[in-house]
């Protein structure tokens, strides 16, 4: 409504997850993002446990459409109208 275009929910969750998998092949590509579970979390005060965490992150990406080190796969790319960029 705030744009005038007529845009349904579909369409901009669509959008949304085409940016957010934009927003990571830009951070694979420059070195980032390969290891999502920093170092931090496994220490200090507060300690979190790493089999946890490494079973929602692979969860996580498996519902984003990415392989198993977070790399979007061929098929989500293409979902997505991102074909040319596998």
């Amino acid at each position: 409504a705030v744009t005038g275009e007529g845009i349904t929910e579909d369409e901009l969750m669509r959008t949304a997850e085409r940016i957010r998998t934009l927003e990571r092949l830009f951070n694979l590509k420059h070195g980032n993002g390969k290891d999502d579970l920093s170092p931090r979390l496994f220490k200090g005060e507060v300690k979190l446990d790493r089999e946890k965490l490494e079973r929602m992150e692979r969860l996580y990406y498996s519902l984003r459409g990415w392989d198993e080190k977070g790399v979007p796969t061929r098929e989500t790319l293409e979902k997505l109208g991102l074909g040319d960029l596998a």
